[in-house]
C-alpha cells in the first residue's frame, strides 16, 4: 500500500508500515524529529519517505494513498476550523475506498483528567535548561469537552505563559465531525491499548473509517 503516516514525529510507525512491504511517507513540522527519523531510516535501510511540514498547510496528491494515519490524538488538540483543513486534505489524499485511522482521547470519566495546581522551582529541566519557577493548573470546560493546561515560567526578570488545548470525544462526536467529510463505515476500538493510567487504556479510543468518493 502507499501510506501517508502524519505527525510521524521521530518514525515510531512509518518504520513498522516500511518493515512489512509497504511503501510510506511521513509527515512532522518538528525538524529535529525528521531529521531523526531519517537518520534511522537510513541506519535500518528503509526507503521511507520524510516531510518536514505542517500537515495544515501541506498540498497533498490527490487520490494518491490507500491509507492515511493520524496516531498519538493529534486531532484533539486541533480546533474546529483546523480539524476541518485536516480532514479536508485527508479526504483529498486518499483513493476511492482508502482507510483512515486515527485515535482520540475520549470523554470518559472527565473530571478525573483536570490536574491540580502545582509548583516547581528547578535548577533546569523540562522547560529551561536555567534555572525557572514553574505554576502550572489545569481548567476543564465540561460543555466544551476541553481541558485548558497552563503553565507559568518565570525566569530572572522574564515570564512566558504557555496554554495546551485538549479535546475529548464520543463516538457521536466523532461522526459528526468526520461525516461531513465523506467519511463512512466508522469503527470504534477502546481495547487497543494496555491499562496504566487515564490517559491509556480505554480512554482512549482508536478509530477506523473509509472515504467515500
Amino acid at each position: 500500500m502507499n501510506i501517508l503516516d502524519l505527525g510521524c514525529g521521530p518514525g515510531l510507525y512509518t518504520e513498522h508500515f516500511a518493515q512489512e512491504g509497504h511503501k510510506v511517507y511521513g509527515v512532522d513540522f518538528s525538524k529535529n524529529s525528521i531529521d531523526y527519523a531519517k537518520n534511522e531510516a537510513g541506519k535500518k535501510g528503509l526507503d521511507i519517505k520524510y516531510l518536514h511540514q505542517n500537515y495544515l498547510e501541506m498540498d497533498v496528491p490527490e487520490n494518491a494513498f490507500d491509507l492515511v494515519s493520524l496516531i498519538y490524538t493529534d486531532l484533539g488538540v486541533l480546533n474546529p476550523d483546523e480539524r476541518n483543513i485536516l480532514l479536508a486534505n485527508i479526504k483529498k489524499a486518499l483513493k476511492p475506498g482508502g482507510l483512515f485511522i486515527f485515535d482520540v482521547l475520549n470523554d470518559k470519566d472527565l473530571d478525573k483528567k483536570v490536574s491540580p495546581k502545582s509548583w516547581e522551582v528547578s535548577e533546569g529541566g523540562f522547560w529551561r535548561a536555567t534555572p525557572y519557577l514553574a505554576l502550572s493548573e489545569s481548567i476543564l470546560y465540561k460543555k466544551e469537552k476541553v481541558v485548558l493546561s497552563q503553565h507559568v515560567i518565570t525566569e530572572d526578570n522574564r515570564t512566558e505563559v504557555y496554554r495546551f488545548w485538549t479535546h475529548f470525544f464520543s463516538h457521536d462526536d466523532i461522526s459528526e465531525m468526520i461525516s461531513p467529510h465523506g467519511f463512512t463505515n466508522i469503527n470504534f476500538h477502546e481495547d487497543v491499548l494496555p491499562e496504566s493510567d487515564i490517559w491509556n487504556g480505554d480512554n482512549v479510543t482508536f478509530c477506523v473509517t473509509s472515504i467515500n468518493k
